[in-house]
């Protein structure tokens, strides 16, 4: 899913990740050290993580599509409205 996008990055399960519950992070890696103003690291922060979620919501519709389970797709639905509710730990 983010290879397609060309994001380079590791994703891991933590330590709270049980199958009912999945938790886990992801560590985006860049190529070159940016220097700027506070405001404008903000804003660079905030267009890698929309490119980030951009990528991540593609995925998701594409198996939700792939699945012919209308449940399946609900769970994963209501997984990840809980999931941005809480935050990734």
């Amino acid at each position: 899913m983010l290879w397609e996008a060309r994001i380079e990055a590791y994703i891991y399960t933590t330590g709270r990740h049980a199958p009912d519950r999945p938790r886990y992070r992801i560590v985006v890696l860049f190529w070159h050290t940016y220097e700027d103003t506070p405001n404008a690291l903000r804003q660079l922060h905030a267009q890698m993580m929309a490119r980030l979620n951009g990528a991540l919501a593609a995925s998701w519709r594409r198996r939700a599509l792939r699945s012919r389970s209308p449940t399946t797709s609900a769970a994963s639905t209501a997984w990840r409205s809980s999931s941005a509710a809480r935050g990734v730990d």
